[in-house]
C-alpha cells in the first residue's frame, strides 16, 4: 500500500505541473503552488511514519523549488482575494436587473 502511494505522488506531481489557470481569477501560478504544496504536506506526513528515499527526494525537491515563491504566492493570493471581493461588490444584484428591465420597458424598449 505504501509503495502504491509513493509511486502515485510523482505521477500526480507531473500532472500538476501541466495545469493551466482559467481567467479571470484562476491563476495558474497560484493554483500550481497550492497544489504542489498539497503534495509536500502529505509527503512529510508519510515520511514521519516510514522513510522512503524516492518520497524524500520528491518532498525535498518540491520544498526547495517552492521556497523562493512563498512570499510572492502570499502577495498574489491576497491580491486575488481582493479582486474577487471587488468583483462580488460590483456584480449587479437580481434587483438591479429587474429595475433595469422595468426602466427600459417604461421608455419603450420591450423584451
Amino acid at each position: 500500500m505504501a509503495n502504491a502511494v509513493v509511486t502515485q505522488l510523482p505521477r500526480h506531481t507531473r500532472y500538476l505541473l501541466t495545469l493551466k489557470g482559467r481567467p479571470p481569477f484562476r491563476l495558474s501560478g497560484i493554483e500550481a503552488y497550492q497544489r504542489l504544496q498539497g503534495v509536500v504536506v502529505p509527503s512529510q506526513e508519510l515520511l514521519a511514519h516510514r522513510h522512503d528515499s524516492r518520497l524524500a527526494g520528491l518532498s525535498n525537491g518540491l520544498r526547495t523549488a517552492l521556497a523562493p515563491f512563498e512570499r510572492e504566492y502570499h502577495e498574489l493570493h491576497q491580491s486575488k482575494t481582493w479582486l474577487q471581493d471587488i468583483d462580488r461588490i460590483l456584480e449587479p444584484s437580481p434587483v438591479f436587473w429587474t429595475l433595469a428591465i422595468f426602466a427600459l420597458c417604461k421608455v419603450g424598449l420591450n423584451f
